[in-house]
């Protein structure tokens, strides 16, 4: 720009000195004045002209510039021939995602790493792998009295997990909403392998779904489950006696108060009717081809959860259709239910307190992640009278967390879960291998040397069942493990 007003200031100089010359002798003095007073003015206006031009292009390349980069996001500036490239959120809402320019997706992996050793005495052998330290004594799985495993040294990384997930700003009426799905597995599903050679561990589904504003469909954790208290936060994958850790598939809405301490769920979640004939194992099949539980309705299940001063409080309740088949296509059925309590209570800077309690009648599964049954099948053997009888059942869990530093990087846990099944005289009179009640105590020290990305912890836990066989099993494990997040 500088240049050309140059130009122009030279120029104008020159015809101003050339006219001085040629019309000197037929100007006056004053009119010659006028003459360069008038040129001056020309010259000035040109050069603001220009100088309004050049700026009114910078502003706009720099509001262009701005409007490329979200106020909501801090990313990598990126050269113009780079423009697809993908750049990383380092705050705001999406943070930890990747978002391309050329993609309106944000995007995310994450997981971790996790290798748990354990050495431990289970009469199954299976107490260090299972989600719930009882769940594996039902159906027969452990005789009645026998508590003869000797204990062994166990180690594995079927705690490790990968997750992807997205999110979608999509119209949502008059607002904006984020489209959101989400896809997480483990490696805690069972093998067909061996430990003598490859230890092949096969992946499997924890969470698969999609999400729009209030709306999810798909699996994860049932509304049942605890979402307040949670399991005991330490590295055993078990959870406590009277724990629900259920993941299933889901239609579920959510309703957000206003003032954003409250809100209301219900959902539609996948039924499975759960059975204990009068032998002790799961109700049989009655022909080679059809289950003998043929569910015609979801389980029904909703939940309000509120924030208050110093607390977090959830309360749940549960309704399901328990539907056996017998002979010539009948069936025997009844209506269970559940009602369940929790709460989080922050003690100090470095204390929490959590508590659950669920009872139910029919509950079943809901209470103690299936170790205890819905129904009991009376009668069974005789495909004309298959009658039914609702169990009832409770669970409860009480856990304290304390933190050792201010830095949050030393804490501890000290929990314990107690279930209990209102069994049928019937099965404890045959003396079955069903759990009438039982306890587990989980107590642990986890060291975070490296906030979010790397754990290392030991944990003891111990269980004691007693069955309806009047024997008692009792569970023992020490378990270590190193988790590294990402």
């Amino acid at each position: 720009m500088w240049q050309k007003a140059l130009v122009v200031g030279v120029g104008g100089c020159l015809l101003a000195s050339g006219c001085e010359q040629v019309l000197g002798a037929r100007l006056s003095v004053e009119e010659l004045a006028i003459l360069k007073a008038q040129l001056k003015a020309e010259i000035l206006a040109e050069i603001r002209a220009e100088q309004a031009k050049e700026k009114h292009k910078t502003f706009a390349e720099s509001k262009k510039h701005v409007e490329k980069i979200k106020p909501t996001e801090t990313v990598a500036i990126v050269d113009d021939n780079e423009k697809s490239a993908a750049k990383p959120v380092r705050d705001g809402k999406y943070k930890g995602h990747i978002k391309s320019e050329s993609m309106k997706t944000y995007w995310k992996f994450d997981g971790r790493v996790a290798f748990n050793a354990s050495y431990a005495n289970h009469p199954t052998g299976q107490g260090y792998a299972t989600s719930n330290i009882f769940s594996d004594l039902k159906y027969d799985a452990a005789k009645a009295g026998t508590n003869d495993r000797a204990k062994e040294f166990r180690c594995g990384a079927k705690n490790s997990r990968l997750s992807f997930s997205t999110i979608t700003p999509v119209a949502w009426g008059e607002d904006t909403k984020d489209f959101k799905t989400r896809l997480e597995l483990d490696l805690n599903g069972k093998s067909d392998s061996d430990e003598q050679v490859t230890n092949a561990i096969k992946p499997r589904c924890r969470h698969v779904y999609v999400s729009i504003g209030p709306l999810l469909i798909g699996q994860t954790s049932s509304l049942f489950a605890g979402s307040v208290s949670g399991m005991i936060d330490g590295i055993d994958v078990t959870s406590p006696a009277g724990d629900c850790c259920i993941r299933q598939p889901q239609i579920r809405y959510t309703y957000d108060f206003p003032d954003k301490s409250k809100k209301w769920m219900v959902a539609m979640e996948n039924p499975e009717t759960d059975g204990i004939d009068k032998g002790g194992g799961q109700a049989k099949k009655y022909d080679a081809n059809r289950s003998n539980s043929l569910d015609i309705v979801p389980d029904l299940v909703s939940k309000f959860i509120c924030k208050l001063d110093g607390m977090e409080l959830s309360f749940a309740g549960l309704l399901r259709r328990l539907r056996i088949r017998h002979k010539d296509n009948k069936f025997s059925s009844a209506t269970g239910y559940g009602l369940g309590a929790e709460g989080k209570f922050y003690l100090t800077e470095l204390d929490t307190f959590t508590a659950a309690l669920r009872v139910g009648n029919g509950a079943g599964r809901y209470i103690c992640d299936g170790a205890i049954s819905g129904v009991y099948v009376k009668n069974a053997g005789d495909y004309s009278k298959n009658d039914i009888d609702k169990q009832k059942s409770l669970g409860t869990v009480l856990a304290i967390q304390h933190y050792w530093n201010k830095a949050n990087s030393i804490r501890s846990n000290l929990g314990i879960g107690f279930a209990y099944a209102a069994l049928a005289d019937d099965l404890k009179k045959n003396k079955v291998s069903a759990l009438k009640h039982g306890y587990s105590v989980h107590a642990n020290l986890v060291w975070t040397p490296v906030p979010d990305v790397l754990e290392l912890g030991v944990e003891y836990v111990y269980g004691y069942a007693w069955m309806a066989s009047e024997h008692h099993i009792i569970v023992n494990r020490l378990a270590c493990g190193l988790t590294y997040m990402f």
